[in-house]
């Protein structure tokens, strides 16, 4: 069994083209699944794939209203 991919706050701000601050807030607000061990988070590729999911219908929706 392969050990999950993970990354860092850093790394996932880049890859959603985000502030490194937005992910903390999602971290710190349950919205992004993570683990913290000591002071640093680490996120793994599957919740990155389900904070994503859940985001596409919001987006959605604020493109109809405008």
């Amino acid at each position: 069994m392969a050990l999950p991919t993970l990354y860092s706050p850093e790394e996932i701000a880049d890859r959603l083209k985000v502030t490194r601050r937005s992910v903390y807030h999602w971290l710190n607000s349950g919205k992004l699944s993570g683990l913290k061990a000591g002071q640093y988070w680490r996120i793994t590729e599957d919740d990155l794939i389900g904070f994503m999911k859940q985001q596409k219908p919001a987006e959605k929706r604020s493109q109809r209203a405008g």
